[in-house]
């Protein structure tokens, strides 16, 4: 589930000596997470093709049937899907996915990249619920529904996988230990790492612990077990309720504004950036053009560089 101290954990593991992609191959920082996501491009847009194929996406993880794995796909997804996981086992070290949504889609992964064992990052649904509510502006009860779908998803994919829980509360507060623990888990599976837990603690800033707060009677008995059980890294499986549903129809159509308005944004910043590099390539030119106010001179250049910037 994002906001649950994930970002902070594979940055960890990358210290320990774990592969998790060419910096160019994974998302950029941005201000919600100035260390870095972790997560490879091109792994979220195939979750986001495979959650697409049945009308969820990453605010609203609900399927609409209930696909029971890769075969359930249409052939050039699973080709795509194919290729990407060939690539990564072509690499030839040991290395880990990072993606939220992983949680929804590993069921149509585990054919092709056999797991060795998976790491479950948990973090108390109120933080994760303020953490929401303060960058998505989520309403509180609907972000907690949403931990929910996908704590539920996240358990039931658990089965018949070494597993390895680490508690967002216990890194903050004891990252040493924490990481000394994770370490052993990683080398029970990869006996040679190249990293340390001395690499590793250095990725861990402390200060980042935004939203502690105290536990309040927020959860449902439910939700309660259902944290208990991903605490613990043991798979369970409950069926959404009526009220779980009607809040995650909410907390969909809440988030499908935010969607677009970032979309729209990401548009307006390619735009800017390619002006930006339009711009640059005409100072260039203007630096060796000759003098005169020709077609080529510094006078029509600096005409169009006015224009570029909407000064006429």
């Amino acid at each position: 589930m994002h906001r649950s101290g994930t970002s902070a954990v594979a940055g960890a593991l990358e210290g320990l000596g774990i592969y998790l992609g060419e910096p160019g191959e994974l998302l950029p920082p941005d201000a919600g997470n100035r260390a870095g996501y972790f997560e490879p491009v091109e792994l979220i847009a195939l979750n986001d093709r495979i959650l697409a194929r049945w009308g969820a996406h990453l605010y609203d993880p609900r399927l609409a049937e209930r696909p029971e794995g890769l075969a359930d796909l249409p052939e050039e997804l699973r080709r795509a899907m194919q290729a990407y996981a060939a690539r990564w086992r072509d690499r030839a070290r040991p290395f880990a996915w990072k993606d939220p949504r992983l949680c929804l889609t590993y069921r149509f992964w585990r054919p092709l990249l056999p797991t060795r064992g998976i790491v479950v990052v948990t973090r108390h649904p109120a933080e994760i619920a303020d953490s929401l509510a303060e960058r998505d502006h989520m309403d509180r009860r609907g972000a907690i529904a949403l931990w929910e779908s996908y704590a539920q998803a996240a358990v039931r994919e658990l089965r018949g996988v070494p597993c390895h829980p680490v508690h967002h509360e216990e890194l903050m507060a004891d990252p040493a230990g924490t990481l000394e623990r994770l370490r052993a888990f990683a080398v029970g599976l990869e006996p040679v790492l190249e990293g340390s837990v001395a690499a590793a603690l250095a990725r861990i800033d402390v200060r980042l612990r935004h939203h502690a707060r105290p536990r309040g009677g927020e959860l449902s008995e439910r939700q309660v077990r259902l944290y208990e059980a991903l605490r613990e890294a043991r798979p369970v499986a409950e069926p959404l309720d009526g009220e779980l549903a009607a809040l995650l129809d909410a907390c969909s159509s809440q988030a499908s504004g935010l969607r677009e308005e970032r979309l729209v944004r990401a548009q307006l910043e390619a735009k800017v950036a390619r002006l930006q590099a339009k711009n640059e390539g005409l100072r260039k030119r203007l630096a060796s053009a000759p003098r005169g106010g020709g077609p080529a001179g510094p006078g029509w250049l600096m005409r169009r560089l006015r224009a570029l910037r909407g000064l006429r």
